[in-house]
């Protein structure tokens, strides 16, 4: 038998280098809790554009009495600049807030639930207010019974697109205003059964897609359910995912290739992703681990894997086959959301629930970069050239990106998409020695993962961004 060559050892050794970092989870930076003696969670957390965060959940400590919405803005470090809380006075009322978005004009948008005011029992709530954190308006969508919403996204005409229940007719709701929270129009989808909307976005196309659980359709007891409009809230198709148990789902993105990318749970609370094409047809289905938990979030990442946070205090990663990369468990409590930061991180909400007498507060976990590479790594310093991650990123239509050069030298930054192709060229000139901001719009190109490569002289560096429609 033949002695593996040197060349052979060296190829072995290399992969398995690489599969040791692809499958090491991160280390987690920094933890933050913010509460009082009471009830207080987190069911929502977005980077904002100065490089903080932005969280949404409700509070029993703080506020008018019984719950209120609670918006939280720290800095970058997790520490809070400022908290707002959104309710009437009243020791029973229950306002909920479940998904935030930082608007165009720096703002924030807060939809959820509340029944301290509105036209029934509970209604959906949807608050505007400025950068501080301070009330522009209110708008309350209802009727005489419980109704409620768990999603909201700007859409691309400045106006609200919002998903949730409309109890009086056991249906989904999908819910379109202007910039101004007035409605432009409703659409119910619904059977013989209750359903539900959890998570909604805006499509390539100008629709919607939206992701909830059914009743009425499916194989039996409930199903993820998986909703195609228009623009207008038409119905272009409906897809129901599971089998006889109780299924749900939670979270839908489009991805970069016009596809969907679903998180639920399957059977016993089972965590569960779900991949479909752009027309809903399944693609792969992976149950993420054989231990009780809700997949509430889903994001595709810029390496086109996934990250989910569940329900029973694990954050994992996934390739883009769904395949586990690496998981990371935080204990028994709970997370509910995360996303991935422009340094390559992530960012995480929940809460956590100490032991003992004590409630649960709201909880904010901020996660390092995978080191998959080493020229990719954010911790990696090249000479004096360098080339940083763009911000914000994910983003729409417009992201900065930022490097550095430290001579005299003929300089290019071109953008290239998935395939290679050059899209852009942003910069192809002479530059002196310094740092250098370019403004990328990407106006006109369709959602997916994009390339941006910085040649200098005689270095080269290139990064992933992610363009979300």
């Amino acid at each position: 038998m033949k002695k593996p060559t040197n060349h052979f050892i060296c190829i072995f050794f290399w992969v398995l280098f690489k599969t040791i970092l692809y499958a090491q989870a991160p280390d987690t930076l920094w933890t933050k809790t913010f509460g009082g003696n009471e009830d207080d969670r987190g069911f929502s957390v977005q980077q904002t554009t100065d490089g903080g965060y932005i969280i949404t959940g409700y509070t029993e400590s703080f506020g008018a009495g019984g719950w209120d919405v609670w918006l939280l803005k720290t800095n970058a470090n997790g520490d809070t600049l400022w908290t707002k809380t959104y309710g009437r006075s009243g020791g029973s009322d229950t306002d909920w807030g479940r998904s935030v978005q930082q608007t165009t004009d720096g703002g924030y948008v807060i939809t959820g639930n509340t029944n301290s005011t509105g036209a029934g029992n509970t209604d959906v709530w949807l608050i505007k207010t400025d950068a501080n954190g301070d009330t522009l308006w209110t708008k309350t969508f209802g009727t005489i019974s419980d109704d409620g919403s768990a999603s909201v996204q700007q859409t691309t005409d400045s106006g609200y697109i919002i998903t949730g229940n409309i109890e009086f007719f056991d249906a989904l709701w999908l819910i379109k205003t202007d910039a101004n929270g007035d409605t432009l129009w409703t659409k119910t989808f619904g059977g013989n059964g209750l359903e539900w909307g959890e998570s909604v976005q805006q499509t390539s196309d100008g629709g919607y897609i939206i992701a909830g659980t059914t009743w009425s359709f499916g194989a039996g007891n409930t199903d993820v359910w998986l909703i195609k409009t228009d623009s207008n809230g038409d119905t272009l198709w409906t897809k129901t995912f599971g089998k006889a148990g109780l299924d749900y789902g939670y979270s839908v993105q489009q991805t970069s290739d016009e596809g969907y990318i679903v998180a639920g749970s399957i059977g016993d609370a089972l965590p569960w992703l779900i991949k479909t094409d752009a027309n809903g047809d399944t693609l792969w289905t992976k149950i993420l681990q054989q231990e009780e938990g809700f997949a509430f979030s889903v994001q595709q990442t810029t390496d086109g894997g996934y990250i989910v946070p569940v329900s029973t205090g694990w954050l994992i990663k996934t390739d883009a086959n769904g395949n586990i990369l690496w998981t990371k468990s935080f204990g028994e409590d709970g997370l509910a959301s995360s996303i991935q930061t422009t340094d390559g991180g992530y960012i995480i909400t929940g809460y956590t629930d100490p032991p003992g007498p004590d409630f649960p507060d709201v909880w904010l976990i901020k996660v390092a970069p995978e080191i998959t590479s080493l020229d990719e790594s954010p911790y990696v310093s090249i000479s004096d050239y360098q080339l940083q991650q763009n911000y914000p990123n994910p983003f729409n239509p417009e992201t900065v990106i930022t490097y550095r050069i430290s001579g005299n030298v003929k300089t290019s930054l071109r953008i290239y998409d998935i395939t290679g192709r050059e899209v852009k060229t942003l910069v192809n000139q002479s530059q002196p020695a310094g740092e250098y901001l370019v403004t990328f719009n990407a106006s006109g190109l369709a959602s997916g993962i994009y390339i941006y490569r910085l040649r200098a002289g005689n270095f080269e560096q290139s990064r992933k961004m992610l363009l979300l429609r």
